[in-house]
């Protein structure tokens, strides 16, 4: 394996969990935003090995599964971590985030669940 596509691998997990806030929206569950971010890292793991392969002068054939897997786990742990660890004590990824917040678009809930389960939102004064 190539240290490059480590890096590149890392590199473009920090930045995963900010590409999910913009496909989600706000008050998505987080089953589906882990999902999300769980095709992602798959999605890179597998592309950055391919590229890896490919500009080393090899082809579709020398593909290797070992190491796109090594990729995946990578990916998926630095946008675990770099989520948990400094992207939401930020404020910039999370679901009251900075993306989250100013980019209201993408898949899920437009509202937000109820405070308490089985129970209707509080309704305002009446006028």
């Amino acid at each position: 394996m190539n240290y490059n596509a480590l890096l590149i691998s890392m590199v473009i997990g920090v930045v995963i969990p900010l590409i999910v806030d913009l496909v989600t929206k706000r008050f998505t569950s987080g089953p589906v935003k882990s999902l999300t971010l769980l095709f992602l890292s798959l999605l890179t793991g597998a592309l950055t090995e391919l590229f890896n392969v490919l500009n080393a002068g090899g082809t579709w054939s020398d593909w290797d599964w070992q190491s796109a897997l090594f990729l995946v786990l990578t990916t998926l742990i630095s946008s675990v971590t770099s989520f948990f660890g400094l992207l939401k004590p930020l404020g910039a990824s999370g679901a009251n985030g900075a993306v989250q917040t100013a980019l209201p678009g993408g898949v899920g809930k437009v509202t937000p669940p109820p405070l308490n389960p089985g129970e209707a939102p509080a309704e305002g004064p009446a006028v």
